[in-house]
């Protein structure tokens, strides 16, 4: 038992501290480039079937050219999947109806050796990461001591 909370605490690290932090690294020298967005949503769920607390994921598509090669692109967010950790999403969506609405250019992030990989707003959200992070302290604490003090 001490083992598998060990293994889900490491895994928590990796997915959701450990490669974000990697990425938005590499990101670093990625190159600017205009994009016109397409458009854009907001994605609302529950968290859990059933009744759980209201999640909501950002999503758009956006059009950018590299080198006269026209690409599509939708990653939005270095960090994956729907949270309620603050306002992000609800204020990157604003920010892409309004540029949208306006028919202004946003910048966003090409993978100089892909240029089909791409994304829009590369920061990490350290509240997310703080979250995140500490989730991986406590399930790998309590599997070392289950591990320690198992009889």
């Amino acid at each position: 038992m001490g083992a598998l909370f060990c293994v889900i605490g490491l895994t928590i690290f990796v997915f959701s501290v450990a490669r974000p932090w990697l990425q938005s690294q590499q990101m670093l020298g990625w190159d600017e480039y205009p994009a016109q967005v397409l458009i854009a949503w907001l994605e609302t769920s529950r968290a859990q079937e059933g009744g759980g607390s209201q999640v909501y994921q950002v999503q758009a598509e956006y059009r950018y050219s590299v080198a006269g090669v026209a690409y599509t692109g939708t990653r939005v967010g270095l960090h994956g999947g729907s949270d309620n950790m603050g306002d992000w999403h609800h204020v990157t969506l604003q920010r892409l109806q309004d540029a949208l609405l306006r028919q202004r250019d946003i910048t966003v992030l090409v993978n100089p050796d892909d240029p089909s990989d791409s994304v829009l707003f590369p920061q990490l959200r350290w509240g997310l990461i703080a979250l995140t992070g500490g989730l991986s302290v406590v399930f790998t604490a309590v599997g070392l001591l289950v591990l320690r003090y198992r009889r």
